[in-house]
């Protein structure tokens, strides 16, 4: 199992509220995972359970835990296995970007440098969502 810390840390954040998470980490850490309770911040707790589990190799631990409450959410991650969604150079290039080099990827999205004429930019590529979703996805990203 290949997920990274961010990969994990977003899908728990946008998964389960603090409360949730709490549970989570006591029932796939154990006592270390109910310390990891009385962090207070939802962002900082998901990332810290990430971060655990990773350095733990417990991983399947975690996406078993999730599958109970998740079970639809735990089985793509688990399809995914983290991999990056391809990003279709063609269809870029035909709107005239260049894509120079991979600078982050996430859940949803891969941003690149690219250029454009002589404009150097960032592209945040949105991966997973139908073309048809690509209008709903951009508005809720800017309401976030």
């Amino acid at each position: 199992m290949t997920l990274n810390v961010e990969t994990l840390s977003a899908e728990l954040e946008r998964l389960y509220d603090l409360h949730e998470l709490g549970e989570l980490a006591g029932s796939v850490l154990g006592p270390d995972g109910t310390a990891l309770g009385n962090i207070g911040a939802k962002a900082s707790l998901a990332r810290t359970l990430a971060e655990r589990c990773v350095e733990r190799d417990a991983v399947e631990a975690l996406l078993d835990a999730m599958q109970t409450s998740r079970r639809d959410e735990a089985k793509a991650l688990r399809r995914s296995d983290g991999a990056p969604a391809a990003v279709c150079e063609a269809e870029v290039a035909a709107e005239g970007y260049k894509l120079a080099d991979s600078i982050g990827v996430g859940p949803s999205a891969v941003v690149v440098r690219a250029y454009h004429e002589v404009d150097v930019m960032r592209l945040r590529l949105v991966t997973g969502v139908p073309r048809k979703d690509t209008a709903r996805y951009l508005v809720a990203m800017v309401r976030a």
